[in-house]
């Protein structure tokens, strides 16, 4: 039996996705389960932000402060079990990309800094819409195409 995948002659190379999948997933989970728990404080805040207070109707940014926890639970458990990681990693990009514009401080004020840990994830997850699940997915069990390989072994016949 030899144990490689037909694209990159080595299994190995499949458990990066699965491992960014986990870590970026289990950011967005526990944040959102964190901040669920005291929405409405959470929907003050954010309701309490410069930038939006001045941009936007201030029941759009309630009700944003309000979507923004469900979301982040909703999506990042469907990365972490690579169900949909493409869509679910695209929203949570919009999600990341409108938390670093309604709070430009983050922008302006770590330039002693450069990896601030919000540019970090944004390019994790942008990285998983990129490339999808890998095939350690609930995404791969469904993809017809590529559904004779067995979960993530391709047994080849030598």
């Amino acid at each position: 039996m030899d144990y490689t995948d037909r694209k990159n002659n080595n299994i190995f190379n499949q458990f990066a996705p699965a491992l960014l999948r986990l870590s970026i997933g289990l950011f967005f989970l526990l944040i959102g389960l964190d901040q669920i728990g005291s929405l409405g404080i959470f929907a003050a805040t954010v309701a309490n932000v410069d930038f939006a207070k001045n941009y936007m109707p201030e029941w759009l940014v309630k009700f944003y402060g309000y979507l923004l926890p469900p979301i982040e639970i909703l999506f990042g458990t469907l990365t972490i079990v690579g169900l949909l990681t493409r869509v679910s990693s695209f929203v949570l990009c919009l999600a990341m990309i409108s938390i670093l514009i309604a709070d430009p401080h983050t922008i302006t004020s770590n330039f002693a800094y450069p990896f601030n840990k919000d540019y970090i994830v944004l390019a994790a997850t942008m990285s998983l819409v990129f490339t999808g699940g890998g095939i350690i997915s609930i995404d791969y069990l469904f993809d017809r195409k590529k559904r004779k390989y067995y979960w993530f072994f391709y047994f080849s016949e030598k």
